[in-house]
């Protein structure tokens, strides 16, 4: 994340599916990711959607080196920029997005606001994680076995 950094525009963000946001199972890539995330970059959020074709909430997170980037937890919806900006650009007739979306989507529930909190973990080269593995996925493999 560190070479994204330093690539990054002024004003680019950087965008990463982060796997599974579930209260179950956020703890096994999301948070790790968004953790690590908070190492290179003065400014992350997570976010979610649900993802049909995953049967989950699948997590996302935005991070970006502009230190003075406006906070899309809140900030975009409270002052009416986000609904102005689509509008601006022809976008205000999404049949998904708009500013109630997206405040749903920045409004990660209690459980993963606070795993996000007391996460750890920082993801290296040395030290990686996958989303798909045989440990991060074992009770799913187990639990379709004994059906």
């Amino acid at each position: 994340y560190a070479m994204c950094k330093e690539k990054l525009a002024p004003g680019g963000i950087l965008v990463t599916q982060s796997g599974c946001a579930s209260v179950r199972d956020c703890h096994l890539v999301f948070t790790p990711i968004h953790h690590t995330l908070k190492q290179v970059f003065p400014k992350v959020w997570g976010y979610t959607s649900c993802v049909p074709s995953f049967t989950s909430e699948w997590g996302f997170n935005i991070a970006t080196k502009d230190a003075d980037a406006p906070d899309l937890y809140v900030g975009l919806v409270a002052d009416g920029s986000l609904e102005k900006r689509l509008a601006e650009r022809k976008l205000d007739t999404l049949s998904y997005y708009d500013a109630i979306t997206h405040t749903r989507m920045f409004s990660l529930n209690r459980t993963v606001r606070e795993q996000c909190r007391d996460e750890t973990r920082v993801m290296t080269v040395e030290n990686p994680l996958f989303m798909c593995g045989a440990d991060t996925h074992a009770t799913v493999f187990e639990e379709q076995q004994q059906e």
